[in-house]
């Protein structure tokens, strides 16, 4: 089954700024004229040829986007809803940060990550794994129905959610999906919902690690418009048990790892300057990150990774 999905265009929520933002979750507010201009301009995608329902989440801004991207039937579901801030929706943020009432929710550690967290939430709202749950049984649904292709118009966290049950994801993996406003997202589905937890993800870990006897196992990420991951590949061919290639291109999941490493790792700093992608990237078990191939062993290559910042800033040929 092929599933597109579509966040929102933007909201009259996400477009508050400063002294005026609010808490958005399920308040239901419209699209902005840029919102709309975001959606119309999503008609006659390719992406939607051939697509056999139209799913939608009831509130305002999500089904104002659907309307823009097509003409055929719509299927509003509650389900599909974001996730709910309880008693912060539609609120100014400041006024809710200036209520004792409410002070652990932004000074307790516990509390704080309510907006993005598998635990914590708003008073009387939702967290991730909520929102995880009540989803479910629409992908129930929905893989049973028959439907070859179908698109789903929802929300930033209802969309990361849905992608985390079908694909399987941690709940870090999550986290870090990107879903843009009105940037369809494709996913090929087999119908399986893949529920995976933080302990899950320590236990498949734990196993890992156990059935390599000890080995040093170095991730490699590269994608396929990169010679030199290509050139990495070939020289660890057979030695599966020392290396692990992920290719970032190849899906969600892995873009989304990559991403997340390269957002929060200062290894990536220099090539963020000079707009390389930073590709071959090498992450070892104690959680060391390199773009030098000799740092793992490889020490037969050269190639731009393997360039110091200073060559790459002064634009030493072949970096």
């Amino acid at each position: 089954m092929e599933i597109i999905f579509v966040r929102h265009g933007e909201s009259e929520g996400n477009a508050l700024k400063g002294a005026d933002q609010v808490f958005t979750g399920q308040w239901d507010c419209g699209l902005t004229e840029r919102g709309y201009q975001q959606a119309e301009a999503l008609r006659g995608n390719p992406v939607f040829d051939d697509a056999e329902a139209f799913y939608v989440s009831d509130l305002k801004r999500a089904a104002e986007t659907a309307r823009a991207i097509t003409d055929k039937e719509l299927i509003p579901d509650v389900r599909l809803r974001e996730r709910s801030l309880g008693e912060f929706e539609g609120r100014k943020i400041e006024e809710i940060r200036n209520t004792p009432q409410y002070d652990k929710y932004f000074t307790d550690p516990e509390y704080m990550t309510f907006r993005h967290s598998f635990t914590a939430k708003a008073p009387n709202g939702e967290n991730y794994s909520d929102v995880c749950r009540r989803i479910q049984t629409f992908l129930k649904e929905l893989s049973e129905s028959g439907c070859r292709k179908a698109v789903i118009v929802a929300h930033f966290i209802s969309i990361r959610c849905m992608i985390k049950e079908m694909l399987g994801l941690s709940e870090e993996e999550t986290m870090s999906l990107p879903v843009p406003n009105c940037s369809p997202i494709r996913i090929v589905w087999d119908g399986l919902i893949r529920t995976r937890t933080d302990k899950m993800q320590k236990d498949c870990d734990d196993k890992q690690k156990n059935q390599l006897g000890g080995n040093r196992m170095i991730k490699i990420y590269g994608m396929p418009t990169c010679p030199y991951c290509d050139y990495i590949y070939e020289q660890i061919a057979g030695r599966e048990d020392e290396f692990e290639y992920i290719n970032i291109g190849e899906n969600i999941r892995n873009m989304s790892a990559f991403t997340r490493l390269r957002d929060t790792s200062p290894v990536f700093d220099h090539c963020k300057e000079i707009g390389d992608v930073g590709v071959p990237a090498f992450v070892f078990e104690d959680g060391r990150i390199s773009i030098d191939p000799a740092d793992a062993g490889l020490i037969e290559y050269g190639s731009a990774a393997a360039c110091s910042i200073e060559d790459h800033k002064n634009g030493r040929k072949g970096c």
